[in-house]
């Protein structure tokens, strides 16, 4: 019986700490950003098609950009709110337009 004691301790320890790790978002590149964005532009816009050069060009014109986003904290917010919102399911219009509008400003645009 004591031995049950400690073991339902340790697994609801263990759970929590798998929990709070899952919930963790890693780091992301200013490229994992930039194509993430690109994906939900054009999810929500799918007869604006671009060809792989095109796309290419455009996210690297966001990396280029975003760099400038990392110190006044405009990058941090941006991707809070693609996580929150650009969920990959549902309507992909009204996802980006609620991206869009939480992030307020566009860490992507030129300066």
């Amino acid at each position: 019986m004591r031995w049950r004691i400690a073991v339902v301790p340790i697994a609801v320890v263990v759970v929590i700490a798998v929990a709070a790790l899952g919930a963790c978002s890693h780091d992301m590149s200013d490229r994992e950003y930039c194509t993430r964005r690109e994906m939900g532009w054009e999810m929500a816009f799918p007869n604006l098609t671009l060809s792989d050069a095109e796309r290419g060009r455009v996210i690297d014109a966001c990396v280029a950009n975003v760099a400038g986003a990392h110190d006044n904290g405009e990058l941090e917010r941006s991707i809070r709110c693609m996580n929150e919102h650009l969920k990959g399911h549902g309507h992909a219009y009204e996802q980006y337009v609620a991206f869009t509008r939480c992030e307020i400003v566009d860490p992507s645009r030129a300066r």
